[in-house]
């Protein structure tokens, strides 16, 4: 058996392995995951608001929002409005020359 350490998608990885293939895992370390049960989402057609998102994040310029409220509109595709409360200042925080960064990764 092996020990399988997986951080952020790969710790989602390394839960699917040790739930299809328990015999061969002697532990499994989860690092920097959420493991929340997420809320059932439809199936997102091609085209859509949080498809076009999801590709604006692959670009540095897809994180710089000109305000909080900008950065929730956008972010609020992918996750509850309380939790992105709670990364204010720090995963979502202001920039020194106006507007909002974001850290999280949908």
């Amino acid at each position: 058996p092996f020990v399988i350490v997986g951080h952020s998608m790969g710790g989602r990885i390394a839960m699917r392995l040790a739930a299809d293939h328990p015999d061969r895992i002697a532990a499994l370390v989860i690092e920097d995951m959420d493991v929340a049960v997420k809320k059932g989402a439809p199936e997102l057609p091609p085209g859509s608001a949080s498809i076009d998102a999801l590709g604006r994040f692959r670009l540095d310029s897809g994180r710089r929002f000109p305000s909080y409220d900008a950065a929730v509109a956008s972010l609020g595709l992918f996750y509850e409005t309380e939790r992105l409360a709670g990364w204010k200042g720090q995963r979502l925080r202001p920039l020194p020359g106006g507007g909002w960064w974001s850290d999280i990764n949908p």
